[in-house]
């Protein structure tokens, strides 16, 4: 009991890709980054920046907490499958919301994907905004999404992440040039605001949080792949995954909101537009490219978690062949497509996503699935361990109760927050 993190042998369950820790981080971060980064600096606009900060931190660390609880299933249920992970061990009510929240976060978030893209092309107007969107999908965001397995993609999330670094530094580096009026941006700008002026607006802006750190539905996956499976080393995917985009997140967050300040809109490079400096109007630009790259190399993550969602509900214990894969491809490809050349703005069908199924997947799921965890290493009877580890089974013992009471708060807390998260969206569409 020296450590209740404690390794079992997976290669049973499923065969090694050989994947490393590297090459994990670099697709859970990619999981996560996408459309969450451009929104960041506008919830700061409605919680203020110091309590934003301190939301970001918060949410970062109960994420990486939530990494690791949603591993901890496997011993529990035997299985890489989310859906049958939650079923087994939380209940079958859960294991068919877990279903639910894994297919409208999945989708609506590609198709925002695809919605980002389009809105992004700077260089074209009107239908040829549709028409370059749907050639980058078919011909690159498609192929990508028929890779086999998921460690195929770390080359192109390490490529997301190198674009999402640009835009980072891009925005710290403009919002310091500004502030210290060393250059002018031309632009007219309140004042920052230190916390929420409405609670109505900290309420909208709440649950958009875990959309900045949702990357729990593909963890599962990333997992099955991981060379010499254990939660040792989850743990470490998991702090290197939550840090990095913490880092990302708050360079974003804050660099957008001080150029822009309460004028900063949902997609901070729109407001790029409004910029008079040349210089900065360019790299600009090269942001909004680096964005559309960012949605190319994301989109296969999310399909990819998409598609062994449709396997797992249709096929049950069946597996589908790797050639029929592309019979669930083909379909999501196509939809997200069609939805995102008439949609314009689904800012609040994300707001609403995010409430009802990115906090379960990122909150719920995961810390009850610890708790469960937890509750099964205290029932461990400590003379069924060595002389050396009980010495210290009193100690761990207090420690996993604890970590048990947590897990069992954080879990409330974001049952809590979904419906804090519909009632702000509900606000919002009614004109608060």
């Amino acid at each position: 009991m020296s450590s209740y993190t404690h390794d079992i042998e997976y290669t049973k369950l499923s065969p090694s890709t050989g994947a490393s820790i590297a090459s994990s981080s670099f697709n859970l971060i990619n999981t996560i980054l996408g459309a969450g980064i451009l929104t960041v600096p506008y919830q700061l606009s409605k919680t203020g920046w110091v309590l934003g900060l301190f939301l970001h931190i918060a949410t970062a660390l109960v994420s990486k907490y939530s990494f690791v609880g949603l591993c901890t299933g496997q011993e529990l249920a035997f299985s890489f499958d989310f859906q049958v992970v939650i079923q087994k061990v939380l209940g079958r009510a859960a294991g068919a919301y877990s279903s639910f929240s894994l297919l409208v976060f999945t989708s609506f978030v590609m198709i925002s994907f695809c919605v980002i893209l389009k809105d992004n092309l700077f260089f074209v107007e009107g239908w040829y905004k549709v028409g370059v969107m749907w050639a980058v999908l078919l011909f690159t965001m498609f192929p990508l999404s028929l890779v086999k397995d998921i460690n195929g993609l770390w080359i192109t999330s390490f490529l997301a992440i190198i674009c999402v670094t640009y835009i980072f530094l891009f925005l710290v580096i403009t919002a310091i040039l500004s502030s210290a009026h060393v250059i002018d941006l031309g632009i007219e700008r309140p004042d920052p605001i230190m916390f929420p002026t409405s609670i109505i607006k900290f309420i909208q802006a709440l649950a958009g949080f875990s959309l900045c750190y949702a990357g729990h539905f593909n963890t599962l996956n990333i997992y099955s792949e991981l060379k010499d499976k254990s939660l040792k080393k989850m743990q470490k995917i998991s702090g290197i995954t939550s840090y990095s985009v913490l880092i990302l997140n708050l360079g974003i967050g804050l660099g957008g909101y001080f150029i822009f300040t309460q004028n900063v809109s949902s997609d901070i490079l729109k407001n790029i537009e409004l910029i008079s400096n040349s210089t900065i109007k360019f790299c600009g630009n090269v942001a909004n490219i680096s964005i559309m790259i960012v949605m190319v190399c994301s989109f296969p993550l999310l399909c990819f978690c998409f598609r062994t969602t449709v396997n797992g509900l249709v096929l049950k214990n069946t597996e589908l062949k790797y050639k029929h894969q592309i019979f669930v491809v083909v379909p999501t490809v196509l939809t997200c497509g069609i939805i995102a050349t008439f949609v314009e703005d689904i800012g609040i069908v994300l707001d609403i996503a995010s409430a009802i199924a990115g906090i379960p997947l990122v909150l719920v799921f995961p810390c009850f699935l610890k708790r469960k965890y937890l509750q099964m290493l205290i029932k461990i009877d400590p003379e069924e361990v060595g002389a050396e580890e009980r010495k210290n089974a009193r100690k761990q013992l207090m420690r996993m109760k604890m970590d048990q009471m947590f897990s069992c708060a954080v879990g409330i807390s974001g049952i809590l927050i979904i419906f804090v998260g519909i009632a702000g969206s509900v606000l919002q569409i009614v004109g608060y």
